[in-house]
């Protein structure tokens, strides 16, 4: 049986979503058009109801672009697939820079959604073997593996202090001046690791809650500390409320 997507389109124009939805029904049967927004709020709402696998998303919308309803998004703690759609291409480096799939001009062209919408399903099924991993490293207790440019590195979840997002790479510290840096983007990492256990607290940064030792809320800041080392970072405004200690 063939696995099936759900999608959300987000766009202040009717005629443009009913455009995407008869080219997504055409040519990616698979993508199921789970729900719509024409506003910034209703998408925000609508994601959060629907839950859809992948977004497509204008950049002019309202008062809110469409990178500021995906920051949002991103600031609640979940990280869906995104697909910018827009007239507009000033935008694509900052796109990516959000880790979109990919950037389509409109009007959308056929082949163009194919290749977007096949490189989402390759994404969506990585991800998901990533997550069996980590359930399966949860269970067992075992080291986690981490692909590097030259192989991969092994690592015990309590050893990590901390990780950074660096462009499409993260960094995994283990001490003050002791890092490594692994191929995979932060909110792949994100997904392999216990979720008990780490928490985010900016969209570029992740922390090891069994490594925490002081939060400042007025400061928005916490401290880590491992033997004699403490190392200070930021939390983000719109994480610091939902500090989960």
């Amino acid at each position: 049986m063939n696995m099936s997507y759900r999608a959300l389109i987000i766009d202040d124009e009717q005629e443009a979503i009913d455009f995407l939805s008869t080219s997504l029904k055409e040519n990616c049967p698979d993508i199921e058009i789970a729900g719509t927004a024409t506003g910034s709020e209703q998408a925000i709402s609508e994601f959060k109801r629907l839950q859809p696998d992948v977004l497509f998303v204008d950049i002019q919308i309202d008062e809110k672009n469409g990178l500021e309803v995906v920051e949002e998004i991103y600031g609640g703690g979940q990280h869906p697939y995104i697909i910018f759609v827009t007239a507009f291409d000033k935008h694509a480096v900052e796109a990516f820079r959000k880790n979109a799939v990919d950037y389509l001009l409109k009007p959308v062209d056929p082949e163009d959604l194919k290749q977007a919408c096949s490189k989402f399903k390759e994404l969506f099924q990585k991800d998901r073997q990533y997550e069996n991993l980590r359930e399966f490293i949860i269970g067992s207790g075992k080291k986690i593996r981490f692909n590097t440019r030259s192989g991969f590195l092994l690592f015990s979840p309590d050893d990590i202090l901390y990780l950074e997002a660096n462009q499409n790479y993260t960094k995994i510290f283990t001490g003050l001046e002791q890092s490594e840096m692994i191929s995979l983007n932060l909110g792949s990492v994100e997904k392999m690791l216990p979720a008990d256990q780490f928490w985010r607290v900016s969209k570029s940064g992740i922390i090891n809650l069994k490594h925490l030792f002081r939060v400042d809320r007025k400061k928005r800041e916490c401290i880590l500390r491992s033997g004699d080392t403490e190392i200070s970072l930021r939390i983000s405004r719109d994480r610091i409320r939902d500090m989960p200690v």
